[in-house]
């Protein structure tokens, strides 16, 4: 499995990103990330992991190599809400709890 800087590697050219972009973006010094990315170091802080959780939309795990499922659970599901509620709109109907009782 991917380590964490292949990791972030991948996920800012998937994204079209520069190291710079990803500085603007997170205030993370380009140095420090192309050290990351170069698997010379990695962030000794959870604020940090959480910095990039956040831009990237990833969980730990994925950030850590455990697992290879890039989205976060939450932005599953909010996603699937997403597509289910164009779904309805295109076949006409709104679904309720009520309803479904």
């Amino acid at each position: 499995m991917p380590d964490f800087g292949e990791r972030i590697r991948h996920l800012r050219k998937k994204r079209g990103l520069t190291i710079m972009d990803v500085e603007k973006a997170t205030g993370i010094g380009h140095s420090t990330i192309s050290r990351w990315e170069r698997g010379e170091s990695v962030p000794n802080s959870s604020d940090i992991y959480r910095i990039l959780m956040d831009y990237f939309k990833v969980d730990m795990c994925y950030l850590l190599g455990v697992t290879d499922g890039v989205l976060r659970e939450s932005e599953v599901i909010k996603e699937i809400v997403t597509r289910l509620e164009i779904l309805e709109e295109r076949a006409g109907y709104e679904v309720n709890e009520e309803e479904s009782k």
